[in-house]
């Protein structure tokens, strides 16, 4: 600690120099550069000391669950990353937001669940869609929006970037273009494209829309909220996505009658850096 910093703490006086703690703390290298780390995958504080400072940060919402009965992939949560922001002394509430459940494997009229927000001081990231089931077909939007139903005919998939956001924090869902019952659902947006458009055949499947890779976790890329797939008859193991990814969960297959759950969608992650 600089002399100064000694001095003001024997006087009982702020220090002048900042300093955090909150969540996993760690620290790394890259390029000559130190850096500390505080990740949240659960809820918690971030509490800034001594005096303000700029970090940089990432806030990835939860992702959608899937829908079912030939069902559209789960919207990817919320991306959302920046460099230089300014966060003042304090305590800073930080949400992480949950995935949201995939559909039931009956009754077929089931719908799975949206993601949740995540949230770090005004920074939020809206949770992912849910993929399109047998009754709700559209699905629904979100940070990604959840991919188009296959059941019941064609139509698009639902918005991303539902908080309006510049840069966008998220891709639409997939559009079911077959318009038969025999398509798959679309694939759920992604933080980095739009969710693949559904085909007219029971068997396949269609990928989600792209997620994005970041660093600022350990200094190596590791890729966040992805679409979840959109499916039809296919007899694929339907995937969730994992813990603290923000990723969409998948549709689940089955015609006429929901024969397996939808995948749940991955709950997000906050991670903020700055340099020590």
């Amino acid at each position: 600690m600089p002399l100064g910093a000694n001095k003001a703490a024997l006087l009982g006086g702020s220090s002048g120099v900042f300093s955090a703690s909150g969540g996993t703390e760690t620290t790394y290298s890259a390029g000559g550069v130190d850096y500390k780390v505080h990740s949240f995958t659960s809820s918690g504080t971030f509490t800034v000391s001594g005096d303000s400072g700029t970090v940089d940060y990432l806030v990835v919402a939860g992702g959608g669950g899937g829908g079912s009965n030939s069902g559209g992939g789960g919207g990817a949560g919320g991306f959302r990353t920046a460099t230089g922001f300014t966060i003042a002394v304090g305590a800073h509430s930080i949400t992480v937001g949950a995935g949201g459940a995939g559909s039931a494997a009956s009754p077929a009229s089931a719908s799975a669940a949206d993601g949740a927000d995540s949230v770090f001081s005004s920074i939020t990231s809206s949770g992912g869609g849910h993929g399109g089931g047998y009754s709700d077909y559209a699905g629904t939007t979100g940070g990604s929006g959840g991919g188009r139903g296959g059941y019941l005919g064609s139509g698009s998939g639902s918005a991303g970037n539902s908080g309006g956001y510049s840069p966008v924090e998220g891709y639409a869902g997939g559009d079911n273009v077959g318009g038969a019952a025999s398509s798959t659902g679309g694939g759920g947006g992604g933080s980095s494209a739009v969710g693949s458009n559904s085909i007219n055949n029971i068997s396949g499947s269609v990928a989600g829309g792209a997620g994005t890779d970041n660093s600022l976790r350990t200094g190596s890329a590791v890729t966040y909220a992805a679409g979840g797939r959109g499916t039809g008859d296919s007899g694929l193991a339907t995937i969730s996505g994992s813990a603290n990814t923000g990723d969409g969960g998948d549709g689940s297959r089955g015609a006429n009658g929901a024969s397996q759950a939808g995948g749940n969608g991955g709950s997000g992650i906050v991670v903020i850096r700055y340099t020590v």
